[in-house]
């Protein structure tokens, strides 16, 4: 019983500090897509958009993914590598990510995002 008493408040630390190990298959760790009147946005070769998730520091670590529906028609969406942090801070940050070559020939263009978004970013 003293052992269960002693490790208990180790195990409740070591929870918050390495995060939620729920990773979606397609989108990665936590995020959320910001919909503003200025983002998500297709300029010259790359795809801005403002960002937000729970975290103890920016710069978090997001990789572009895309795939060709059809020749015409190309969805794209980030994977969030860094593992969720939590530290009661919700961060927000416009970032770039330069678009694939497929991206230039598609006449239609969405970013796809975590819990249903998908946004026409080009018709």
């Amino acid at each position: 019983m003293k052992v269960f008493l002693y490790l208990m408040p180790l195990l409740f630390i070591a929870g918050c500090l390495t995060g939620s190990e729920d990773i979606n298959a397609l989108f990665g760790y936590r995020y959320r897509v910001v919909q503003t009147d200025q983002f998500p946005v297709i300029s010259s070769d790359s795809m801005i958009v403002n960002l937000q998730y729970e975290g103890c520091n920016k710069n978090q670590e997001f990789t572009l993914q895309y795939r060709e529906k059809s020749p015409d028609h190309l969805e794209i969406w980030l994977f969030k590598n860094t593992p969720d942090q939590f530290c009661e801070l919700v961060l927000r940050e416009v970032r770039s990510f330069k678009l694939p070559p497929d991206a230039f020939s598609a006449s239609e263009v969405y970013l796809l995002g975590p819990k249903g978004v998908r946004i026409l970013m080009r018709k």
